[in-house]
């Protein structure tokens, strides 16, 4: 039985990952088409990312606690009704249990007791109700701003001055920086195939800088300040992942993310003003609008609610593992659309880098003595 629900538990997580960074693959070309496009500024596209999430975030929290009260005061009616009316009302409140939602519709039916599933249901709201500790507060800040804040802004600033697949290698790396992050943080030992990992990984985006100055060819060509932007935007993320988790597993998603993009937000609001002041949002093509509403709702919204549930159920390594279906998508993307080209170069640098990340990540770790 605990085998069973560890497997359906590491399900959850990489599927919720998989998706995740599919979506963040199609991200790369929307938020590198919106660069070129010159109407919104990379920091007036991060102020609608964080103002956009954070509306959304809040606006289901709110959904969910109406929906919870709802059942909360459906079940407490019905436990009274069941009181009065003996065994009968257990069949009635196994009835308005199951309403509430079709999964519980089913389990409801496939149980022999109502009353005690109904019970068990109404603990489960009971705990995503839990509230913040006070203590956890300027935590969630410091999350935000490693999480959201700085990563989201590294990759803006970089993205037009990188190429879509540079960019896509380069965040491949993800799981090379969280390896560091994690041995640093948490005292974990890197083991001699983990740093030849690293070497390789580092050769092969050191192809792409020296690849990049020689060719000289403009916006189209990755520039160094790009790829330091985005090994900045890694760095970033991998120190999220590895220090944060246990915060992440305290409290629920909606709960956490939330107050993660409401702290973004507030990161965001004194740079919003001459950020839209030098964006031209009524010229923004019907396009450029459409791509920057999935930047805002998939890339971020839907997105960032799903990693947490990957984080959840999967290690900090394990989770970045999943970064390499971001360059998979947005290659495939952009080579059909004409919009990047593969040379030999990039080839040879995109199997060092992923080589370098393989052989990181399938070794495994061990925790420094004290």
């Amino acid at each position: 039985m605990k085998a069973s629900v560890e497997r359906n538990s590491a399900l959850v997580g990489n599927l919720a990952c998989f998706s995740a960074y599919a979506i963040f693959g199609f991200n790369i070309i929307c938020c590198k088409n919106i660069a070129v496009d010159g109407h919104i500024t990379p920091m007036a596209l991060f102020c609608l990312r964080s103002f956009g999430a954070a509306l959304l975030f809040w606006l289901l929290s709110f959904v969910l606690s109406c929906r919870r009260r709802a059942i909360s005061s459906s079940g407490s009616a019905v436990a009274s009704s069941s009181s009065a009316v003996g065994s009968s009302g257990s069949a009635v409140a196994s009835a308005a249990c199951a309403s509430s939602s079709p999964v519980v519709s089913l389990a409801g039916r496939a149980a022999s007791g109502g009353d005690s599933h109904c019970a068990s249901s109404a603990r489960g709201e009971t705990a995503e109700l839990k509230k913040i500790e006070k203590g956890d507060y300027w935590k969630i800040a410091l999350a935000s701003f490693f999480g959201l804040f700085s990563t989201q802004l590294t990759f803006l600033l970089a993205i037009p001055y990188t190429t879509a697949i540079d960019a896509s290698i380069m965040s491949s790396m993800l799981p090379i920086m969280t390896l560091l992050a994690s041995a640093f943080v948490m005292r974990e030992r890197i083991t001699w195939s983990g740093v030849s990992g690293i070497v390789l990984s580092v050769i092969g985006v050191m192809i792409l800088i020296f690849n990049s100055v020689s060719l000289r060819e403009g916006a189209e060509t990755t520039s160094v300040g790009g790829i330091v932007g985005m090994i900045g935007n890694t760095l970033s993320f991998a120190l999220y992942l590895s220090i944060f988790r246990p915060l992440i597993r305290k409290y629920s998603v909606v709960t956490f993310m939330k107050w993660m993009f409401l702290f973004s937000s507030l990161y965001a609001l004194p740079f919003s003003f001459s950020a839209f002041s030098a964006s031209h949002l009524a010229a923004v093509p019907l396009s450029v609008a459409l791509q920057v509403a999935y930047v805002v709702v998939g890339a971020t919204f839907i997105s960032y609610f799903l990693i947490p549930v990957g984080q959840k159920h999967l290690r900090p390594v394990v989770v970045s593992m999943y970064t390499y279906v971001q360059p998979v998508v947005a290659m495939v993307i952009a080579l059909s659309l004409g919009l990047d080209q593969l040379t030999v170069l990039k080839v040879v640098a995109t199997a060092l880098v992923f080589t370098g990340v393989g052989l990181v990540n399938f070794t495994p770790s061990r925790t420094t003595s004290k």
